[in-house]
């Protein structure tokens, strides 16, 4: 089977290096050597309305022009094929993308890294096991956990005999959300300790039964489809030290888009710093169990 990645790669707001905020993310999915790239810029209200230079750096430390973006109102969409250098060559390959990044002023970029370079890095293999197996394995480096390990037999067990392939319907954790967390890419939609995971309408299957028709929720498939994910995270609360799960749906804020939110169910709006005002991006939530 042809080579299979998929992967959200988290922008960030960098000042001199150091992270301000988020700024977005990058769908990236590639099959074989052909691939394409989603990019999602929001809540950048205080960058200029132009167009900025979109510079893919390789895993070699070289960087090329490869398309550009238009920012309104803090936000823009760019998405691209296999890129070529604007001043000509062959194309980047997928597996030799370091990151993206968008140079805003002296020591403000915008960027999102694809892998850590290494220096023993070599050409992307041909055949790299099932496509679900890659997909678990394409989550960004900083936010990747290992699945838990399970035990070999007993010491009656034929010493020839080959290792099942580990399923995770076989993986069994007391705890439901400590499972979660190993299997989707984990996020801090609002710049704390608390962690979320990213996930789609494809997996509500995690809902409890209850819950999984939100899948088809109007306002959660707007939410999705501009900007290709949604959040799930667990949230303490004062008489409940269980805490609760909420969902979240990524939208800017605006009075009669909450209006909107709350027809659908959604009754709450939450975003970095904590204040609502209009435009400010953040989750749309609501109750859930898993």
């Amino acid at each position: 089977m042809a080579y299979y990645d998929k992967k959200v790669v988290y922008l960030s707001y960098n000042s001199y290096g150091s992270k301000v905020k988020s700024a977005g993310f990058v769908k990236a999915e590639c099959s074989g050597r052909d691939y394409s790239l989603d990019m999602r810029i929001n809540g950048m209200r205080e960058w200029t309305e132009k167009q900025y230079d979109i510079l893919a750096v390789t895993v070699s430390g070289k960087e090329y022009a490869v398309g550009r973006i238009f920012l309104h109102n803090g936000a823009g969409e760019w998405k691209a094929g296999c890129l070529k250098p604007k001043e000509g060559g062959k194309e980047i390959a997928y597996e030799e993308i370091e990151k993206l990044r968008i140079d805003i002023a002296d020591g403000k970029t915008v960027e999102g890294i694809f892998r850590i370079a290494a220096a023993n890095q070599t050409d992307m293999p041909e055949e790299r096991g099932s496509k679900n197996e890659q997909e678990k394995a394409a989550v960004p480096k900083h936010e990747e956990r290992a699945l838990p390990e399970l035990k070999a037999g007993s010491k009656s067990d034929s010493a020839n005999s080959s290792p099942e392939p580990i399923r995770m319907d076989n993986i069994i954790l007391n705890d439901k959300w400590q499972q979660l967390l190993q299997v989707y890419p984990v996020i801090h939609p609002y710049e704390d300790e608390r962690e979320y995971v990213s996930i789609e309408p494809k997996d509500f299957v995690i809902m409890s039964g209850d819950y999984q028709h939100l899948a088809n929720n109007s306002f959660l498939l707007h939410g999705f489809y501009n900007y290709r994910h949604i959040i799930l995270g667990k949230e303490k609360e004062t008489g409940n030290p269980e805490g609760s799960f909420y969902l979240g749906v990524p939208g800017v804020y605006y009075e009669r888009e909450k209006m909107v939110a709350l027809m659908f169910g959604f009754e709450a709006f939450e975003c970095n710093g904590g204040k609502a005002e209009p435009g400010k991006f953040g989750y749309y939530l609501r109750k859930v169990k898993i």
